[in-house]
């Protein structure tokens, strides 16, 4: 219930248990007013009083408080509180189900109008009436007028209606109503997700599982499946079922979605997930990678030497995809680790050179096996007894400054003293400490080292580097190598321009300054070297102003600017000169800066009247104190004030202001006086004087305006006029022959032009622009001089100005003159990568076109639209970016074009691996020298991407050694105190990108741990070495003798697994990341 009040002396207006009431006084603001009294409804309903008209509007079935039957009696119309309708109350005699929601009402109405019905009914609470119709066809509005409630745990129907006469009269009056149970809950499945199991061997399953919903609204519900193809559902019971074959490798886990709708009104829908995961079958064969492998290994190579790893792959996964590696080939100094895939010696390989060739098996551990095998080629050649040696031991070599990349500066040479290939094949290159800031390379094969960046002598004057001479041997020697010592010495250009200290220099001087006077002493310099850094000349040349000044240069190379005459500064006020400076290259390069000289005045000029003779005409009432004319007078100079005075002949009875040249009347002038005054003005600057003659005529009548000759007036103008330029001249006569003025009084929009008022001239104030206003309609005033400025008369005449159209705006580029695109590597042809667009203030419209160039040829852009699109693959470790113009041209007449600077960038994907600066790490430590937590190695791996796709850590799999993941240094985990006989450790170092996608490579490290003083020799850069001694030697291969070992990884906890299923796992999880 809604309790609301209302009172009868009120207008107002009612909406939803609300009322809003307003009493507006004679005056018309609303005002409080006195209430006579108050009365108390009770709001039984909302309905609607559909009869005559239904106004669609929410009406109020009220109760009267002082009624004691608690029956509704009026109803109040929501746009009317005045005039309540009456209602009176009507009988039930029978009601009737038809059905569970249909019920049939008889009723019986004593009264016309409007009647409310009311009866107990026996029904579920929750049903509402959805339809009601009388015996006569009319429909009652459902909800408003016909309603179910329950209070006080008393179900009753209610039945509001209109009768009129003829309704009245009829024998039997019912009513039929369809009731219905809103939809107010949606089904709810048992489970919130499903899953289940099947074998990628099913192809048909009926029952796979059974999905269950309940309605708690007590409706139907069917059943349906959404984003599978695989499975389809029961409607009925939600039994699920595989209707499709199913393969693991290709969708391992299917998920999807289940739906439970209701038939209720509306339907209402309820979903689950489904989750079915694919078991494996062994259907898939273990693949090797590559098929055929090769590696080639040194005569007299121990037994336990890893040669090289096979690797395969199985799609399957468990044990369909562990895999076993074994060697069909019986009798032979070879063996395979049936987990790890490593090929190592089982003996000493003593024959030279030779060939040995293995068939590789990999099976996995399926039920029902799968297999495939791989060729293993072996070549075995001679032992690399020998470093390469430099031809000196130091190399200097010079370059210009301003070499071009690729400029050869000379060569490295090294020779080797094996006697057979690769042992004695040399290459080349820069020492790793030094090659990532160098600009210049080391040909590999021929030891040329040219430029390959930008040099500056004045930045950097010399170069000194390291160069390694490495032969191709093979492990388990590897590489041997020796550096030298390169110097390269950069030479001078003329490539700096000489320079002031600053770009522009500014005096003032008075312009009765003497010849002579020193205005200016400056020295320039030169960055560059000898002949190229030497002051040669100055040169002084005038801009603005005249050549007053002179230019003497002194031994010590200093500037000095004099004055050779006296300055005026009525003739030039501002000088403005360059002072250019060369220095001594060949050809010589020169700078300038900027003089500016500002001429302070004097007063050395007469002033001037603007005219030499006035007339003007008064009246003989003319009244005193009237102002006459005006004079004026100008002075060219800015010192002095002007003063004005009247050089008197008689009693004239004019007085002129010395200071504004206002000249008044004053006495009264009579009859006697003469019909004429001829007045000498003189104006004065404190020095220098000028006069004019003002004549004033003395009339008596002014009868006639002026008069236009011609009028209207038009005139057409390009927009591109310049301002103060004359553009048309309107003139008008005066009968009276009084002096006539002009003035524009309308049209002048912005204030762009003016007129002369004497001469009618009409002139350009400033620049038109036909874009902003292509038309101009001026009212031009032409007034007589009346009779002492009294009795003016005036005409107007129009003058329209057509501004014509001068194609005077380039297009503009909206981002600017240079434009920033990016594109990914690798990306189609076609691709879009932005859009450049241009306006034009003409309104003309803009088309686009490449500029030509080799860098433009990559890309294109469309006419219409500006989109930038790519012609080619691109590759950004070839090339990072691109720099090309766009030409925006408008369709005016002639065309403008502009242009704007395109910058491509070019952005990384991950196609490119780390590579090791040697695939074979080669060290010789004595046992003092390992000790825990020492540094025995630096590994180095580079990846040619950039970013995170470049940001390389390391990862090992090895006995007794870890390695730092950022920078590559390998330290040892063990005390060599304990080491007795010499003992070789070989193992894996793996080198992974940061790529979402990683890529990665491996390197073998070998460290010959020798007891007591042994001796040793360099085989690589840096503290790497390896043994000669010929003493017995234990070997410790990490995937043949598993061992506990420790893998150190910056800035989290040592992870400890057993070496070589580590090492299996680690090769497996890079190779799935790489697919």
């Amino acid at each position: 219930m809604a309790r609301w009040l209302m009172t009868s002396s009120l207008q107002g207006k009612f909406s939803n248990y609300s009322a809003t009431f307003q009493n507006t006084n004679p005056l018309g603001d609303p005002q409080l007013s006195i209430m006579d009294s108050i009365y108390f409804h009770e709001l039984l309903h909302n309905v609607r009083v559909d009869w005559p008209v239904d106004d669609q509007l929410s009406d109020f079935l009220v109760i009267d408080k002082s009624s004691a039957a608690a029956l509704p009696n009026l109803i109040y119309k929501s746009d009317d509180g005045l005039n309540p309708l009456p209602v009176t109350i009507g009988n039930v005699t029978t009601l009737e189900f038809l059905s569970p929601k249909e019920i049939q009402v008889s009723v019986k109405a004593h009264y016309p109008g409007w009647v409310y019905f009311q009866t107990p009914v026996t029904v579920n609470t929750a049903l509402q009436v959805s339809a009601a119709i009388r015996s006569d066809g009319r429909q009652v509005i459902s909800e408003h007028n016909a309603w179910i409630d329950t209070i006080l745990n008393k179900t009753k129907l209610h039945i509001l209606d209109y009768f009129d006469n003829s309704t009245l009269k009829m024998a039997r009056v019912t009513y039929r109503l369809t009731l219905f149970r809103p939809n107010d809950r949606a089904p709810k499945f048992e489970k919130r997700r499903y899953e289940a199991n099947v074998s990628e061997a099913e192809s048909v399953i009926t029952d796979l599982l059974t999905t269950h919903a309940v309605d708690a609204d007590g409706d139907a519900v069917t059943y349906h499946l959404a984003d599978t193809n695989y499975f389809a559902i029961d409607s009925t019971n939600g039994s699920l079922s595989l209707i499709k074959e199913l393969d693991r490798e290709t969708v391992a886990e299917h998920t999807f979605r289940v739906f439970a709708v209701d038939n209720g009104t509306p339907s209402r829908t309820g979903t689950a997930a489904v989750s079915v995961i694919v078991t494996d079958i062994n259907d898939n064969a273990p693949e090797f990678e590559p098929s055929v492998y090769e590696a080639t290994i040194e005569v007299d190579t121990p037994p336990g030497f890893d040669v090289l790893q096979v690797m395969a792959k199985d799609n399957d996964v468990g044990s369909n995809a562990q895999l076993l590696y074994s060697l069909q080939t019986d009798g032979v100094v070879f063996s395979v680790n049936s987990s790890t895939g490593m090929l190592s010696t089982t003996e000493t390989i003593q024959s030279s050179p030779s060939t040995h060739t293995l068939t590789c098996v990999v099976s996995d551990k399926g039920v029902s096996p799968r297999n495939s095998t791989a060729n293993i080629i072996i070549n075995v050649i001679n032992k690399n007894l020998h470093p390469p040696e430099f031809g000196h031991l130091n190399y200097n070599f010079s370059s210009l400054e301003n070499a071009t990349i690729g400029f050869e500066l000379g060569e490295v040479s090294a020779t080797d003293a094996d006697s057979h290939s690769p042992n004695n094949v040399v290459r080349f290159s820069l020492a790793p400490a030094s090659s990532s800031r160098l600009p210049f390379s080391v040909d590999q094969e021929t030891g040329k080292v040219t430029v390959t960046g930008y040099l500056d002598r004045e930045t950097t004057d010399t170069y000194t580097f390291e160069i390694i001479a490495a032969d191709r041997g093979v492990p388990p020697t590897g590489q041997l190598s020796a550096t030298t010592t390169v110097m390269v010495s950069i030479l001078d250009v003329n490539d700096n321009r000489p320079s002031f200290p600053r770009s522009r220099f500014e005096y003032r001087i008075l312009e009765n300054l003497p010849s002579g006077e020193l205005i200016l002493k400056v020295k320039a310099t030169d960055s560059d070297l000898g002949s190229n850094g030497a002051i040669s000349s100055y040169e002084l040349t005038p801009v603005t102003g005249n050549a007053n000044f002179n230019l003497v240069v002194t031994n010590d190379s200093y500037a000095m600017i004099y004055t050779n005459s006296s300055l005026d500064r009525e003739e030039f006020d501002r000088h403005t000169l360059i002072l250019e400076v060369s220095d001594g290259g060949n050809p010589p390069r020169t700078g300038s800066t900027d003089v500016v000289i500002i001429v302070t005045d004097m007063n050395d000029n007469p002033p001037k009247f603007d005219s030499s003779l006035v007339q003007k005409s008064i009246s003989r009432d003319t009244p005193v104190n009237t102002p006459v004319a005006t004079v004026h007078a100008t002075d060219i100079d800015t010192t002095g004030l002007l003063r004005y005075s009247i050089n008197r002949t008689s009693n004239e009875p004019f007085q002129i202001n010395e200071d504004s040249g206002a000249v008044r009347l004053s006495k009264q002038l009579s009859i006697v006086d003469p019909s004429s005054f001829n007045l000498s003005v003189i104006v004065s600057d404190g020095i220098f004087t000028d006069k004019m003659s003002l004549i004033i005529n003395v009339i008596t009548t002014n009868t006639y305006a002026p008069e236009f000759d011609g009028a209207p007036y038009a005139v057409v103008v390009n927009e591109s006029v310049d301002a103060g330029r004359s553009i048309f001249q309107v003139t008008a006569t005066d009968r009276d022959s009084s002096l006539v003025t002009y003035l524009i009084t309308l049209g002048n929009t912005g204030n762009i032009f003016e007129i002369d008022s004497i001469e009618g001239i009409i002139s350009t104030r400033g620049e038109l622009d036909r874009e902003t206003t292509p038309f101009y309609q001026l009212t031009v005033e032409a007034s007589d001089g009346g009779i002492n400025g009294q009795n003016i008369l005036t005409s107007t005449a129009k003058v329209d100005v057509v501004v014509l159209d001068v194609n005077e705006h380039y297009p503009e580029f909206i981002s600017g003159g240079i434009i920033s695109l990016s594109v990914q590597e690798e990306s189609k042809p076609g691709i879009m990568l932005g859009q450049v667009l241009a306006t034009d203030e003409d309104r003309h419209n803009v088309s686009y076109h490449m500029v030509p160039g080799d860098e433009a040829a990559h890309f294109a852009v469309d006419t219409d639209s500006g989109n930038v699109t790519t012609n080619a693959t691109l590759d950004r470790e070839l090339k990072g970016s691109y720099q090309f113009e766009v030409e925006a041209r408008d369709n005016g007449e002639p065309p403008l074009t502009s242009t704007a600077v395109v910058m491509v960038t070019v952005t990384d994907i991950n196609d490119n691996e780390p590579e090791f600066d040697q695939s074979q790490y080669n060290i010789s430590l004595q046992a003092d020298d390992v000790v825990p937590g020492a540094v025995q190695l630096v590994v180095h791996a580079s990846d040619e991407d950039e970013g995170r796709n470049a940001v390389v850590t390391y990862s090992i799999a090895g006995v007794g050694f870890m390695v730092d993941n950022h920078t590559g240094e390998i330290t040892s985990e063990l005390d060599g105190s304990s080491v007795t006989e010499t003992t070789v450790y070989r193992f894996h170092v793996i080198a992974t990108d940061q790529g979402i996608q990683p890529k990665w490579s491996m390197a073998n490290v070998s460290i010959t741990v020798l007891p007591g003083n042994q001796t040793r020799v360099t085989l690589l850069p840096g503290n790497q070495t390896t043994d000669v001694d010929t003493t017995t030697v234990s070997t410790v291969t990490t995937p043949i003798q598993p061992k506990k070992t420790t893998v150190k990884t910056s800035g989290s906890p040592s992870i400890y697994r057993d070496s070589s299923l580590f090492f299996v796992t680690l090769l497996i999880v890079a190779r799935c990341m790489m697919l």
